[in-house]
């Protein structure tokens, strides 16, 4: 991955501190089941699937019974060794890490592209990643005045996002990647660790929704069809 479209927050010392700070040092796997229903049904069994931005590799983990094989991609060392060890998944430091000629049936991201600088150069990348008539399955945040932790600016924001968008613009900005929009819908949705005591099942997806409905907390799930050669 080029270094100039990797956001300064995966960075370092600053990348160690945001992946903390977002749990990520602790696997918050029950969470991940709820956010893997989003992208499991635009999977299959005979496909080979990238994890881009993988974190700790608790979502790719909970996606690889349902697909042929998945490998990570994960820029920040701790969560990288995180998913190597805890998973045994493999995790790939950059795209330039993989070899030019393997190709995925699909890529999945999880709230990663916001924090790209450069997010249709990343898209194109990523598309060329893509085995022809591929697919992005990708999730991100709608960061709009609605939702109460957007009402003010914060200077320690842990979030660090620098795009949102709307799904008008959301698809056109995959059509400029060279993807072809299939699915861009809203989700309202949310979860916490926080709400790891009600199990796994209905009630625990009722409260994520009733938490999203609270907070205005909002995402985009966009699959898109890799579409030039």
């Amino acid at each position: 991955m080029a270094e100039h479209v990797v956001a300064s927050t995966y960075k370092g010392d600053e990348g160690d501190a945001y992946f903390e700070g977002r749990g990520q040092d602790k696997l918050l796997h029950l969470g991940y089941h709820l956010q893997a229903a989003y992208y499991l049904p635009h999977l299959s069994r005979d496909m080979d699937v990238l994890d881009f931005g993988c974190g700790n590799g608790s979502m790719a983990a909970v996606i690889r019974d349902h697909v042929a094989s998945i490998e990570g991609l994960e820029v920040n060392d701790k969560p990288r060794e995180l998913a190597r060890e805890t998973f045994g998944l493999t995790v790939h430091d950059k795209l330039d890490s993989i070899p030019d000629d393997r190709k995925y049936d699909a890529i999945v991201s999880n709230h990663v592209i916001e924090h790209v600088p450069y997010p249709i150069e990343m898209l194109r990348m990523l598309a060329n990643r893509l085995k022809p008539g591929g697919k992005l399955v990708i999730m991100v945040p709608v960061e709009d005045f609605r939702a109460k932790r957007n009402i003010d600016w914060k200077a320690h924001d842990i979030n660090r996002h620098l795009h949102t968008w709307a799904p008008l613009q959301f698809a056109n900005t995959l059509r400029e990647a060279g993807l072809e929009p299939q699915v861009v819908n809203l989700v309202s949705s949310a979860w916490s660790h926080k709400l790891f005591f009600l199990g796994r099942g209905l009630l625990q997806s009722l409260a994520g929704r009733l938490l999203a409905s609270v907070t205005k907390r909002r995402q985009i799930l966009a699959v898109a069809v890799r579409t030039k050669e």
